[in-house]
């Protein structure tokens, strides 16, 4: 079973191909992923290796701190960086 990693871009993993618009063909090709590869792996453990090592790519950018200061910059003005290191 082959899951996306670190070393592969995800468009290699899903073969998506934006020059393509086909809603009918990229339906089947959903449904033939998720019960050939994504549901047949769910609970496993490669399903948790992809769990944690997304949470391990991710996590440093996703995080509550960044999303308070990103929210408070851009929808409020305020430059919290500057405020918390007065």
């Amino acid at each position: 079973m082959v899951f996306f990693t670190t070393q592969k871009r995800y468009s290699e993993f899903i073969g998506y191909d934006s020059r393509e618009n086909n809603d009918e063909e990229d339906l089947r090709d959903l449904h033939r992923k998720l019960k050939t590869v994504l549901i047949p792996a769910y609970g496993g453990r490669e399903w948790e290796r992809a769990m944690v090592g997304s949470a391990a790519l991710n996590g440093s950018h996703f995080n509550s701190e960044r999303v308070v200061r990103e929210y408070a910059r851009k929808a409020w003005g305020i430059p919290l960086e500057e405020r918390l290191a007065a």
